[in-house]
């Protein structure tokens, strides 16, 4: 794919999100502030966050207006501190005409109006039309009721061959090699351990007769060693 027409897919994956996005925004919003509670006695004992969750989420929303705001006399060139500033953590980038940047946040509204226009038809003009369309396409509602399978095909590409993996890992290499060589060390130092305690008899006339032995074979090696030269 050149680089071209990549662009053009990420920029049609971002309209897509928009879309997306703006679409459960509203439905949440209808859900939560018109919707009929599932549970009375939780619905009945729901109260406000605190503030310590308010006042981070109140700055926030104003930092993204402030943002919002001030990027359109930054697209019009009135002035250049957050193009800067983008700028140099990004490179260099192509900085779009005021017409090409119109139409982007053109596209971006409009994909954004979609998605609200869509949700506002399904939860609050029209409720239940998302069900007669799910008895139309029930394909596409399986698909999405789902979640697009990613479960699913995550546990058939990487779940289930990697617990096999390691299942034969375990039972023939973990069991038949790692195991089999570490009781086989054990094993062996048992054996050995067995046959040189019988030298520790805790009788010192028997480390006496052990050491002139020793030291009548050291001997008789020097000799012979002697003899030779």
């Amino acid at each position: 794919m050149h680089a071209a027409e990549s662009q053009k897919a990420l920029w049609a994956l971002g309209l897509f999100t928009a879309v997306l996005t703006a679409f459960y925004t509203v439905r949440l919003g209808i859900k939560v502030f018109h919707g009929q509670p599932r549970d009375t006695e939780l619905f009945e004992h729901a109260h406000e966050s605190p503030s310590v969750m308010t006042i981070p989420m109140a700055l926030l929303a104003i930092g993204t207006i402030a943002v919002s705001i001030l990027w359109v006399p930054a697209f019009l060139g009135h002035w250049t501190i957050l193009p800067d500033y983008l700028q140099s953590v990004l490179g260099e980038t192509h900085e779009p005409s005021a017409a090409e940047a119109l139409r982007s946040t053109l596209w971006a509204v409009g994909a954004a109006l979609l998605g609200v226009i869509v949700a506002l038809w399904a939860y609050a003009w029209q409720p239940g039309a998302l069900w007669r369309v799910a008895q139309a396409l029930p394909w596409l509602y399986r698909w999405m009721a789902g979640k697009y399978f990613v479960d699913e095909l995550y546990a058939a590409l990487i779940t289930r061959p990697g617990r096999c993996l390691s299942e034969w890992v375990s039972a023939h290499f973990d069991l038949g090699v790692i195991d089999a060589l570490v009781n086989g060390v054990g094993w062996l130092t048992a054996r050995v351990g067995e046959r040189v305690r019988r030298v520790q008899t805790g009788f010192v006339r028997n480390y006496a007769l052990y050491f002139v032995t020793a030291s009548l074979l050291v001997l008789l090696y020097l000799l012979a060693q002697g003899t030779r030269r």
